[in-house]
């Protein structure tokens, strides 16, 4: 980088030797002409920034530079996890975390071997005993609207709402007295409506907080992965076949996943209108893949993690949105076997998933064997802390990130 050098540079302008520009008083004074060198020096430390991170350089797009720094900010944030404090006694083990996004609320939900649990929080790091849950029949999933409602399932037909952010919760009842288990569940926002989905191929919709439900399909399949948006619905089941629907239930469509791929986390982003999920292949582990739709069969590849990680196996496990990047999840393992994926990576891509920085997660405590794949995906809160549930059903969140 260099400095104007230049006999028409006002000497001195930002300090003793810091000569700079000026508009000059003409004729009398005249304006700083504009060197070659001085030009070529401004155009390559930018043009620098993007190169130096395998990034092409794209005509028209003017944050290429900004959206690097942020990114490397945010990876500083993301190289933390930091297990939560509780109020809660015994040995809670939670299945899934949500996170209110226009509020600072965080519920957990799982089992403590006796009873349902929930927490929440208003932190992020000490989270708090709920009310209002009996005999544990096993919670598996829960998820905000935007009015700070939280509706939980799981295990028997288990349906629990809170009005309060998931301080306190009512027990209600699934349409035609289902008793099979819900795993998992999401809200649309644009028609305000929650719609849950688990064994038996049952999917259900609440179109008011969850107080009554209405089953949609039901069939032998076991759902796994949900998401919806104005009446699009996406599911996939344990055997990451694929159905949808664009008429909020009335018909649904069945077709097979995108590529050789095990589904592992789906969610609907709407700054960018499409559904994105992420898939590993289940037989050799070579292939950490990340696909979006518009809503229909037709999926694209945006990116395949695997190669990029250098090891011999991998999982693409949770993707999540924060701010303007998509944070993605990998468990991996340079040798071994494919059923000890020990590393677990955060990957932070641009939108259009161009450039991505990564930072290793580090794990609070010990761990002392078996797959280390979390089990839930991470979500962010208006803080823009993540939260995460780690392989022993404990709740970990990371240092803001700082945009």
């Amino acid at each position: 980088m260099e400095r104007i050098n230049h006999s028409t540079a006002e000497t001195d302008k930002f300090g003793v030797g810091k000569d700079g520009f000026t508009e000059g008083t003409p004729p009398t004074i005249p304006a700083t002409v504009v060197t070659d060198d001085v030009m070529n020096a401004v155009q390559e430390e930018l043009c620098g920034v993007v190169e130096g991170v395998g990034a092409s350089l794209v005509v028209g797009e003017r944050d290429q530079v900004m959206t690097i720094i942020k990114s490397a900010l945010a990876q500083i944030a993301l190289s933390s996890s930091n297990k939560a404090e509780y109020t809660i006694g015994g040995t809670p083990a939670f299945n899934a975390v949500a996170a209110a996004e226009n509020r600072d609320m965080i519920c957990a939900v799982g089992s403590d071997g006796a009873n349902d649990i929930a927490a929440y929080s208003y932190s992020g790091k000490t989270f708090i005993k709920s009310t209002g849950l009996g005999a544990a029949t096993a919670l598996k999933a829960v998820a905000y609207d935007n009015a700070a409602n939280a509706v939980a399932v799981g295990s028997s037909g288990q349906i629990a709402v809170s009005a309060n952010g998931g301080k306190s919760w009512t027990i209600k009842s699934a349409a035609g007295a289902y008793a099979g288990q819900f795993r998992c569940i999401a809200y649309d926002e644009t028609n305000d409506e929650f719609w849950a989905a688990g064994d038996t191929g049952e999917i259900q919709v609440s179109a008011d907080s969850g107080a009554t439900w209405t089953s949609k399909k039901s069939g032998a399949q076991v759902f796994t992965e949900i998401a919806a948006e104005n009446g699009n619905i996406i599911v996939f089941d344990s055997g990451s076949n694929l159905y949808y629907s664009s008429n909020s239930g009335s018909t649904w469509t069945n077709s097979a996943p995108p590529g050789s791929t095990t589904v592992t986390d789906l969610i609907y982003d709407a700054d960018t209108s499409l559904f994105y999920l992420t898939s590993y292949d289940s037989g050799t582990h070579a292939a950490s893949e990340v696909y979006s739709s518009s809503g229909t069969s037709t999926w694209t590849l945006k990116r395949d993690i695997h190669a990029e990680l250098g090891g011999a196996y991998s999982s693409a496990d949770a993707i999540a949105k924060v701010g303007d990047f998509f944070l993605i999840t990998v468990s991996s393992a340079a040798t071994g076997s494919a059923s000890y994926l020990y590393s677990q990576t955060r990957y932070l891509f641009t939108k259009d998933f161009s450039y991505f920085y990564n930072a290793p997660i580090p794990r609070p405590g010990a761990y002392t064997g078996g797959s280390a794949t979390y089990r839930e995906n991470v979500v962010f809160g208006r803080s823009k802390i993540g939260f995460q549930i780690d392989y022993s059903g404990n709740i970990e969140y990371t240092a803001p990130v700082i945009f």
